[in-house]
């Protein structure tokens, strides 16, 4: 009996948050039916208090309005020679000092509207302890229900993205939408699953994956390899998107083959067929279909300029023949582009630059057979503050971008730097130079 006695001192004197960690639902419920019981005391206390409170009142108005007409009634007999000024002043400081008589019949409604008014408080404190009652079972048995869903889990069998949240313990199956970091994270799984054979003859873009092999022989070990790969990590495939042993293919927009990556032709052709723009939103989308295959087309900055001078705020839109012959070459550039040479790295890379006033254009170029093969094409408009810069910075600049935007293919391997500026051998052997022509220098 002592012991029960010490645990309900224990349970009373807990804190709630203790409690429900302690006890679990069915603690939860004890606590609620306990809380419920010292609340309904509660209220059945101010409500006797009131009742008390309301006989007292009527009693003292009645009392007071029975002194009332006895003193009225003596002053009706008292001294005769009273004028009526005084009779009406007497009963004016009467009405001042006294409160208010009431009739019965005044009594009796005020009475009813005192009891309407406490039903009506009553009866909307018992709807708000009834919605809080429903709100409350609701939490038990989401917590219940949580409870008994933990107990069937293995803790040895969850993963680390097992997440901790209000009702409980869950882990993603598949990747949501919606998250702005969802297609980074799918990137690298990919990565991770294909971390040893990236480069080597799989190619991975979020959920494409090219596959590339020399013979068939090896190409089927390969696609052996990849499809083992995506089963030991749980990825599925659509098979109706998927093609196997094909000689072209078609990859992020681009047709890859033997002979070298062209821009779909699908692409090429929307391009083609592109009516003239009407506004500076329509240029942007132009300009943007353009610029994916920006790498095919040589000076691509230079010719598309007068394009992208258009789109700028402080620019009024006015077609004019300048805009339509950049508009026209720009797209007979991408119509009859070059085929480009896949990259070998067995062979050295030929980087080549020049540069004027309007910008730079460089391209990589490797052997084959007898001539020279583009790789990759890239241009750049001069930046405003090197336009008043010499022949000879201008020119350091043009090396300097391209040595870095392709430093994936040269950095580790022999390569040739061909220019048109025959100073640029002596750059190693000035002695006095700007900070910037330091920095450019060391890179190269």
């Amino acid at each position: 009996m002592e012991d029960t006695r010490e645990d309900d001192r224990i349970l009373r004197s807990a804190r709630r948050p203790i409690a429900h960690l302690a006890l679990g639902p069915k603690g939860d419920r004890y606590l609620f039916r306990q809380r419920r019981e010292r609340v309904q005391q509660q209220r059945r206390a101010r409500a006797a208090e009131a009742s008390r409170a309301f006989v007292s009142e009527v009693a003292t108005s009645t009392t007071m309005a029975t002194s009332a007409q006895q003193s009225s009634q003596t002053s009706s007999s008292g001294v005769v020679g009273s004028t009526v000024a005084q009779t009406q002043s007497q009963s004016t400081g009467i009405m001042a000092n006294q409160p208010l008589v009431m009739t019965p019949e005044e009594v009796a409604i005020q009475r009813a509207a005192d009891r309407e008014a406490q039903l009506q408080q009553a009866l909307g404190e018992i709807k708000a302890e009834k919605e809080r009652m429903l709100r409350r079972r609701a939490r038990m048995q989401g917590r219940q229900a949580d409870v008994s869903e933990l107990e069937k889990m293995d803790p040895t069998e969850m993963e680390d993205d097992v997440r901790t949240i209000r009702y409980g313990l869950y882990e993603f199956v598949v990747m949501p939408f919606g998250l702005r970091n969802a297609p980074g994270t799918f990137q690298h799984a990919m990565n991770w699953i294909f971390h040893d054979y990236l480069d080597k003859f799989v190619i991975v873009y979020l959920d494409d994956i090219l596959i590339f092999s020399k013979t068939v022989e090896e190409h089927v070990a390969h696609l052996d390899k990849v499809l083992s790969l995506l089963r030991q990590h749980k990825f599925k495939i659509n098979g109706e998107k998927c093609e196997f042993g094909r000689t072209r293919v078609l990859y992020l927009g681009h047709e890859i083959s033997a002979e070298g990556l062209r821009p779909d032709d699908a692409k090429v052709a929307s391009i083609r067929d592109w009516p003239r723009p009407q506004s500076v939103t329509e240029m942007r989308s132009f300009l943007g279909m353009t610029g994916y295959y920006r790498n095919f087309v040589k000076n691509y900055s230079i010719v598309a300029a007068p394009l992208t001078d258009l789109t700028r705020l402080d620019t009024p839109w006015e077609w004019t023949d300048r805009y339509e012959a950049a508009f026209r070459h720009l797209k007979h550039a991408l119509t009859h582009h070059e085929v480009l040479k896949l990259p070998n790295p067995n062979k050295p890379f030929v980087v080549t630059t020049d540069a004027n006033q309007y910008g730079i254009g460089t391209v990589l170029t490797q052997q084959e057979g007898k001539k020279m093969r583009p790789v990759d094409y890239m241009s750049k408009t001069m930046p405003s503050q090197k336009l008043a810069k010499s022949t000879y910075e201008k020119e350091l600049y043009a090396i300097y971008k391209a040595l870095t935007h392709w430093r994936h293919y040269l950095l580790g391997r022999f390569f040739y730097v061909r220019t048109d500026h025959q100073t640029l051998k002596w750059m190693r052997t000035q002695h006095v130079l700007s900070d910037t022509l330091k920095r450019w220098i060391e890179v190269i």
